[in-house]
């Protein structure tokens, strides 16, 4: 995740699974006042606040005291322990004056006074002595946190491996140094905007953007009772005073419950905030109905799941349950999982084979009655590893180097994918030794050639990823297919545009499907459209029963005029441009969350607030690209191309191998008329980025007009080599053939044109010029 930062943007998503905790308040020791004695900002610290419908929450001991074979249950769980003061007790790691080194880095990790502390380096590069505040998980690392500024929790760079009993770092390879947001002192390794709300019940982030300082409070401190059943003050009361006129059953009194825990999918939806790569949207603890009310979920993106849905990047199980044949027939997380103690519910395939066999303890949809744990279905040796049903259908990837999670989306092997689109296979995960085509061999010996099922949109996906045109129809039938996934589906949605098939007849479709996540997509797909279509297709949607939606629309929508709308409708808009402001104002403790502001200020015309949520940006993370060339972008855009160019410079001082930075630059100075400045900067950013046509092409252009003739051609080449379904190379080469009176050359680049542009009058008058200018050549010659 964190890795992808700067490439890509931020998907802000609970960091790791909720792992544990207590109710205290501060530390055992409480901390130096020179460490976390800073003005703006305080230490977290514990409220009993309210959270939905404005119910109260309530000590845990009230609720264990009622329930006390839950409470055994959940005594000693990931949950309870997700986070623990620094004690004795709680404390894992190896604390005897232990120093543990990598790269530049080094921590000395020892007590002092009975306390633990670890010797570090400062944000300042210098080095001081930190107290351990809190623990952080138990199994299979665990973390810990120190006091930062202005109320922040810093997360160290060194873990603790509970397994092999050594220090070890969590991000090997990379190496931050003191000021860069990625040092662990930095923004990115900060526990109030990355860890907390899932580690913690209650959990207020309070984060002041003009301060840039925090005052986080918690219900519980670790992952509690009502982190998924909800706020119990009036179930408390109701139990309190049993006889109290009120219905308890149409209250729910007798069952706190989130999101409907009565139902798989309220069930799933009650696990998803901490388990599922999301965004946030709202800067309370969660008060909507549904999941989406309260968080938009990543879909199958590129850099997060493979082609076919396998998890890639980090993103903590959801998505991929999401996609499974169990989540469609309605199994539960707790049908696998005991909820309370979150062990499983059976050990090996013992757990499967409840369902999976021929004597089923549950019907369930799709499923046949057979034997599955028998050499004949799985063709490994009973009993060895080959033999498991997890080990095909569930693989394991590791993250943060020692924590392997399985694969939910319970997918069939295919190791055919992994030749047509790279995605990998459970065959080869174990046979590493052997290529995919062997595997793909032993497959269809064993079940035929007509085998091949399970994740049937990989292919589509992947093309669709790489822009390829053959996949256009296939595409937009997997957006509308009946028969698979809502966030296979969302995904086909979200990747029309890539193909130019958002048009109107698409955008219908999917803005009425019945799933939120689908109808979001189409209103993200519908963000360039022209304001007219835009205005009749997503006006509607400001109404849209799920906040994510609505939210969505309104960010669409916020550059219409209001004398567009009727009273009514403009004030369903206004109520959703309000809300999402606020979920990125939320959120602008993190350059991301600072850059939307800037784009929906600008939309609006705002550009002296999106000047400045740009430049607060760049000043959390001046490595960051998207702020630096947007703002740079903007600049230009109001004639102030000076300020321009000096954004862009001091972004490539701090991210020099930015090719999207020196693409910028380059344009600019282009744009000015420095051709000769501007050639330096498009041939790193056509070097950095070697599949970026735009910058090959630009930097043709540039030495064309120097007159570098031999060097343009190259340029152009490697442009139309990058994407060949883009008619504007072939017709720069085509142009650039006819001056050089190369006939034939540039026939053969016109003929390209045409066949990506058949219509295009300008390709077929140059054609006519070409074979007119080639005969009167050739009557000169005689």
């Amino acid at each position: 995740f964190l890795s992808m930062l700067r490439s890509v943007g931020l998907a802000c998503a609970a960091l790791a699974m909720a792992l544990g905790g207590s109710t205290l308040v501060w530390a055992a020791q409480p901390p130096s006042a020179e460490i976390i004695g800073e003005a703006n900002g305080r230490a977290p610290h514990q409220v009993f606040g309210s959270g939905r419908n404005g119910i109260p929450y309530v000590s845990e001991s009230t609720c264990l005291s009622c329930h006390p074979n839950a409470g055994k249950a959940w005594a000693g769980s990931h949950h309870a322990l997700a986070m623990q003061e620094a004690t004795p007790d709680s404390v894992l790691g190896d604390f005897s004056d232990l120093t543990y080194s990598e790269g530049k880095e080094s921590f000395r990790f020892f007590k002092k006074n009975g306390s633990f502390y670890v010797n570090a380096i400062s944000e300042d590069g210098s080095r001081r002595d930190y107290p351990i505040l809190y623990t952080f998980g138990v199994d299979p690392l665990q973390q810990y946190l120190v006091p930062g500024q202005k109320g922040r929790l810093q997360v160290l760079g060194a873990a603790w491996d509970t397994k092999q009993k050594r220090w070890f770092d969590v991000d090997p390879g990379s190496s931050p140094v003191p000021g860069d947001a990625f040092h662990w002192t930095g923004r990115y390794q900060s526990w109030n905007a990355m860890c907390a709300d899932c580690h913690s019940t209650g959990l207020m982030k309070s984060y002041d953007s003009e301060a840039d300082a925090y005052t986080t409070t918690w219900s519980v401190m670790n992952v509690g009772c009502q982190a998924c059943h909800g706020p119990g003050g009036e179930h408390v009361a109701w139990a309190e005073n049993p006889s109290s006129p009120d219905d308890h059953k149409q209250k729910n009194y007798a069952l706190v419950n989130r999101h409907g825990l009565s139902t798989a999918r309220g069930e799933v939806d009650t696990c998803a905030p901490c388990h599922s790569r999301r965004a946030s949207l709202t800067d309370e603890v969660a008060t909507g109905p549904s999941f989406l009310d309260d968080y938009q979920p990543q879909i199958l993106e590129a850099g997060l799941y493979h082609a076919d849905g396998q998890i890639l990047d980090e993103v903590y199980v959801y998505g991929s349950f999401l996609q499974s044949r169990m989540y469609q027939a309605g199994v539960r997380c707790s049908d696998c999982h005991e909820p309370h103690g979150l062990g499983l519910r059976a050990s090996g395939n013992a757990l499967c084979v409840r369902c999976h066999s021929e004597t089923p303890e549950r019907e369930l949809p799709g499923l046949r009655s057979a034997a599955y744990d028998t050499k004949a279905h799985h063709h490994h040796e009973p009993g060895t590893e080959g033999a498991q049903c997890v080990s095909c259908h569930m693989p394991a990837t590791n993250y943060m180097v020692v924590d392997p999670r399985r694969d939910h989306g319970m997918h069939v092997p295919r190791p055919d994918l992994t030749v047509s689109t790279g995605a990998p296979n459970a065959c080869n995960g174990c046979h590493a030794d052997r290529s995919p085509s062997w595997a793909v061999t032993q497959v269809r010996s064993w079940y035929g050639p007509t085998r091949e099922h399970g994740s049937n949109w990989a292919e589509t996906i992947a093309g669709a990823r790489s822009a390829d045109p053959a996949v256009r129809a296939r595409l937009e039938a997997l957006s509308r297919s009946e028969s698979t996934p809502d966030i296979v589906r969302a995904t086909a949605v979200a990747l029309l545009p890539t193909l130019g098939l958002v048009d109107s007849e698409n955008a219908m479709v999917a803005l009425a499907d019945d799933d939120a996540l689908v109808r979001l997509q189409g209103v993200r797909g519908l963000a360039q459209a022209p304001g007219p279509e835009r205005l009749r297709l997503l006006v509607p949607r400001l109404n849209d029963p799920v906040r994510s939606v609505r939210m969505e629309a309104g960010r669409v929508l916020a550059d219409v005029p209001p004398g567009l709308l009727s009273p009514v409708q403009s004030q369903l808009l206004e109520q959703a441009v309000s809300d999402y402001e606020r979920a990125q104002r939320a959120q602008a403790d993190l350059p991301p969350g600072r850059v939307n502001l800037a784009l929906l200020y600008s939309a609006q015309g705002r550009m002296d607030r999106a000047i400045f949520e740009y430049r607060q940006a760049i000043d959390q993370d001046p490595a960051f690209v998207p702020p630096v060339a947007n703002l740079a972008g903007l600049l230009d855009g109001l004639g102030r191309s000076e300020a321009a160019e000096e954004v862009l410079r001091s972004g490539l001082e701090h991210n020099p191998n930015s090719g999207e930075l020196h693409y910028s630059l380059g344009l600019l100075l282009a744009g000015q008329a420095r051709l000769v400045e501007s050639v330096p900067e498009l041939e790193a950013a056509a070097r950095l980025l070697p599949g970026h046509a735009r910058a090959s092409y630009n930097l043709g252009l540039a030495l064309q007009h120097l007159g570098q003739r031999d060097r343009a051609l190259s340029a152009l080449r490697q442009a139309a080599k990058a994407d060949p379904g883009a008619s504007d190379f072939p017709r720069a080469l085509a142009i650039f053939y006819l001056q050089d009176r190369q006939w034939k050359a540039a026939r053969a680049e016109v003929l390209k044109w045409l066949s990506l542009s058949p219509n295009d009058a300008q390709a077929r008058s140059l054609l006519v010029r070409i074979e007119r200018d080639r005969r009167e050549s050739e009557q000169r010659a005689r």
